[in-house]
C-alpha cells in the first residue's frame, strides 16, 4: 500500500500561501505558523509557505495500517512503526512523508526551517531501532499519536540524527510545532544534540532563533496596544500622537523570523471587539473570543451603511440611511455606554461617515454630491463642500488627520485640506465609479 497524492490540491493550497510573501521575499525561508481557535473550539492550524528551493511537494493521504520505517545516518533500517491514525498533509522532495498535516485525531504539526541553530543527537549504530530522519518526525508523529501530551512522550524516546536528505544533499535543518485538537500546542527543537519541548501558548512559530529566545524577545514589545497612545504632558506641553495606529509603534517591519514572530504575536490575540451593522436597522457589537454580541443598538432610521471606531475605540460612528431619505450619523460611546449625539445632515441616500484619526472632525458622503464636516466633539455641523456635482461614495481622512479624500460618480477623487476645506488635488484617470479611496500608512 501507498500513500495516495494529488499534486493539483497542493498547487492550489501552497500557491496561495506562497503568493502572500513571493513577491516581497522572493530569495527566503520565511515561513510563519499560527494557531487560531475558534468559538465553537475548533481549532485551526495555519501557514505560509516561502522557500527558495521547489520543494517537489504533493498532498498525500496516508491510510491506518501502513509499514514504515525510518532512516540512519549510515543507512542501517531504522524505527519500525505502523501507522495507527490515518493522516493526510503536503509532503516534500517527492517522499512519503508530511511534512505539514493533520490526522484523523486533529493533532496538526508542522516542519519549519531552523538554519544556524538546530543540533541533532548524536548517533551510534546501537541507536538505529529508534532512528528518525528529521524530514521523518512530522509524519510519524501524526501516525501514532492523538494528542499534544502523547507527543510529548513519544518524542523523548526517540533519537534524532542529522541524516542526509540525497534529493538535497544535505540534513534539513527543522524544528516542529505541534497542535491538537484540544488547543494544545508545543515546539519540538534539538539544540546541542538534546531534546528541547517547549509550551507554545501563543501558537506562533517562525525560524532561528531558538523558541525560547523569541519568547523572551517579545519583552522589548510590550507596548503594543490595539489601541492609540495616551498623551503625555511635559511639564506644560501636552504631547498627543501623530495619528492613528500609535499603540502599535515600534512594530518590526522587516522580514526576518523574529520580526514575523512579533507580528504574528501581536495581531492574534487582539482584535476582541468587532462591530457590525445590518439592514435589519440594529448594531451590534461583539466579544470575539466569546463569540457573543454584549451589545445591540436598535432604533436606527433605516439600514446600517457603515460603522467606525474612533482612534481610542471608545467612540462608534454609527451611520444609517435608506431610499427613504431616512438619513441620520449617531456617535455612540462605548464605554460607558451612552449616545453622544445624533446628526440628520442629508437630503438623499447616505453613503458614508468616518471620523479623523484625532478625533476632531467627522466627514459625510452622500448621494447629493456634497461632503459634509461636523465637529466630533460638538456634533456642530462645520462645512458643506460641494466636492462631486454627484453622488459621493467615500470619504477617509489622512493617518495624521492633515487631509481628506473624496471619491464618487463622476470617476474623480478630490483631496481636500483638513480644516481650510480647500481643495488640495484633483486626480482622473478612473473610468467609472470610484467606489473606494484611501491614504496610505505613510502619508
Amino acid at each position: 500500500m501507498r500513500p495516495i497524492s494529488n499534486t493539483r490540491r497542493l498547487s492550489a493550497a501552497a500557491g496561495i500561501a506562497s503568493l502572500l510573501v513571493a513577491t516581497l521575499a522572493p530569495a527566503a525561508e520565511a515561513c510563519t505558523g499560527i494557531f487560531l481557535k475558534a468559538t465553537d473550539g475548533t481549532a485551526v492550524h495555519a501557514r505560509t509557505l516561502e522557500f527558495a528551493v521547489e520543494l517537489d511537494s504533493d498532498v498525500i493521504v496516508v491510510p491506518r495500517g501502513f509499514a514504515r520505517s525510518g532512516d540512519t545516518p549510515d543507512g542501517k533500517p531504522g524505527l519500525q512503526w505502523t501507522t495507527k491514525y490515518a493522516s493526510v498533509g503536503a509532503n516534500g522532495a517527492g517522499l512519503p512523508y508530511i511534512f505539514d498535516g493533520l490526522n484523523e485525531k486533529g493533532l496538526a504539526v508542522g516542519l519549519f526551517y531552523f538554519p544556524g541553530t538546530v543540533g541533532y543527537m548524536p548517533y551510534t549504530a546501537a541507536d538505529a531501532a529508534r532512528t528518525l530522519a528529521p524530514w521523518q518526525i512530522g509524519s510519524w508523529l501524526l501516525e501514532t499519536v492523538a494528542s499534544v501530551d502523547e507527543a510529548r512522550t513519544a518524542v523523548a524516546n526517540i533519537v534524532a540524527p542529522a541524516v542526509v536528505l540525497k534529493a538535497w544533499g544535505f540534513a534539513p535543518p527543522v524544528h516542529y510545532i505541534v497542535h491538537d485538537a484540544a488547543g494544545k500546542s508545543i515546539v519540538i527543537e534539538y539544540l546541542g544534540g538534546k531534546l528541547t519541548v517547549s509550551d507554545n501558548p501563543l501558537g506562533v512559530i517562525t525560524n532561528s532563533p531558538s523558541f525560547d529566545w523569541h519568547m523572551t524577545n517579545l519583552r522589548n514589545y510590550l507596548n503594543f496596544s490595539i489601541y492609540n497612545a495616551p498623551p503625555v504632558m511635559l511639564g506644560k506641553v501636552k504631547l498627543e500622537p501623530t495619528g492613528q495606529g500609535s499603540g502599535m509603534l515600534g512594530m518590526p517591519g522587516d522580514f526576518t523570523p523574529p520580526s514575523r514572530f512579533v507580528r504574528a504575536v501581536a495581531f492574534s490575540p487582539d482584535g476582541r471587539r468587532v462591530a457590525s451593522g445590518s439592514d435589519d436597522r440594529t448594531v451590534r457589537l461583539w466579544d470575539v473570543e466569546r463569540g457573543e454580541a454584549i451589545l445591540v443598538l436598535f432604533r436606527h432610521s433605516d439600514i446600517i451603511r457603515s460603522l467606525a471606531f474612533s482612534p481610542d475605540g471608545d467612540t462608534l460612528v454609527i451611520t444609517a440611511g435608506g431610499t427613504r431619505g431616512n438619513n441620520s450619523i449617531r456617535l455612540w460611546a462605548v464605554k460607558p455606554l451612552a449616545e453622544r449625539f445624533k446628526l440628520e445632515p442629508h437630503g438623499g441616500l447616505l453613503r458614508w461617515a468616518t471620523i479623523s484619526p484625532d478625533g476632531l472632525w467627522i466627514a459625510t458622503a452622500c448621494d447629493d454630491g456634497q461632503v459634509r464636516i461636523w465637529d466630533g466633539e460638538s456634533g456642530a455641523l462645520v462645512k458643506v463642500i460641494n466636492a462631486h456635482g454627484i453622488r459621493v461614495r467615500t470619504v477617509a481622512f489622512a493617518h495624521d488627520s492633515s487631509r481628506l479624500v473624496s471619491a464618487g460618480d463622476d470617476n474623480m477623487i478630490r483631496i481636500w485640506e483638513v480644516g481650510s476645506w480647500r481643495r488640495l488635488a484633483e486626480l482622473s484617470g478612473h473610468q467609472a465609479w470610484v467606489r473606494s479611496a484611501f491614504f496610505s500608512p505613510d502619508d
